[in-house]
């Protein structure tokens, strides 16, 4: 059973690097607007997640919830959904897809920060040996990207700040989400969690669409059919393959080593900037492996 755990897992962290980088090859050619992207990333979400819900778990009412597990359900959908997932893609007009799938990466280890600091949870020292793990193999990365001209290290400056405040944005998010699961089912907490979430997001993207400019982006997006196929294909793989089968490998495998599998989708990513023919040096390969070395041991302490 543990192999089809590990098949699962490994099967969603393909689903989310594909998504991650028909996302970003839109996003980077201009042709959709990170609003549009969002909005029909969450529907998509929205449409798989909630008759598969039903499906495994139709007796479960929402009622049992209480008005402060709504308050902060909705919270961390505004700040996971709309905050991070605008920052995060809008980051791929910027910045190398792989960088800030990298910096998204290290969510876990900001949420157990946030959690230290406001929570006032121990960070043993394995943990800690994680964090600076994290720090040192992303300033590593990153420390490989100076070069260009005064206007492409602006970009780079702004797709960096927009990727950091987007995972800091997923983390509060997560911490949000995690004070609700006692109010939720053992077994499908976490995805009527995701449900909700884009519940919440899909009301928030509408109102958004109020927005003179997001009322013309999707009036523009839409009519660019190869994009939105690309979107569809995008969007079904994060939504479906990516987030169906990380709650799914959870049945057979232990949650850190789950989590870890499904963490990885940086990694994947460097092979594609091979086949790309993309310049990597030894200094940036290493700075991944590292940084996903302390997220990977992170998941399994």
């Amino acid at each position: 059973m543990r192999i089809i755990g590990v098949l699962i897992a490994l099967s969603s962290a393909v689903g989310s690097v594909i998504a991650q980088l028909v996302f970003a090859h839109v996003q980077k050619k201009g042709r959709i607007s990170t609003y549009m992207i969002n909005l029909f990333k969450t529907v998509i979400t929205l449409l798989f997640l909630v008759p598969y819900l039903f499906l495994i778990d139709p007796l479960f009412s929402l009622s049992s919830v209480p008005a402060e597990g709504w308050l902060y359900l909705c919270l961390s959908g505004a700040m996971g959904f709309v905050v991070a997932d605008m920052f995060f893609f809008g980051s791929f007009r910027y910045i190398n897809v792989r960088i800030a799938m990298l910096i998204f990466a290290s969510a876990p280890l900001i949420v157990a920060l946030i959690s230290f600091i406001f929570y006032g949870e121990r960070l043993t020292l394995l943990e800690l040996i994680c964090v600076f793990l994290v720090i040192g193999g992303i300033m590593l990365v990153l420390s490989q990207n100076k070069q260009g001209t005064e206007e492409e290290k602006k970009r780079r400056g702004l797709g960096l700040t927009f990727a950091f405040i987007g995972v800091l944005a997923q983390a509060i998010s997560n911490v949000l989400g995690r004070s609700c699961l006692s109010y939720l089912p053992e077994d499908t907490g976490a995805i009527w969690i995701t449900a909700i979430r884009a519940s919440v997001a899909f009301v928030i993207y509408i109102v958004m669409l109020a927005i003179p400019k997001n009322h013309k982006d999707v009036a523009h997006d839409i009519k660019d059919t190869r994009a939105m196929g690309l979107l569809l294909i995008a969007a079904f793989s994060g939504a479906v393959i990516g987030t169906i089968t990380l709650f799914e490998c959870l049945r057979y495998l232990p949650m850190g080593i789950g989590s870890a599998l499904c963490s990885i989708t940086p990694v994947l990513a460097l092979p594609v900037a091979l086949i790309r023919k993309e310049k990597l040096t030894l200094l940036e390969v290493l700075g991944f492996f590292v940084t996903m070395g302390g997220i990977v041991l992170y998941a399994l302490t």
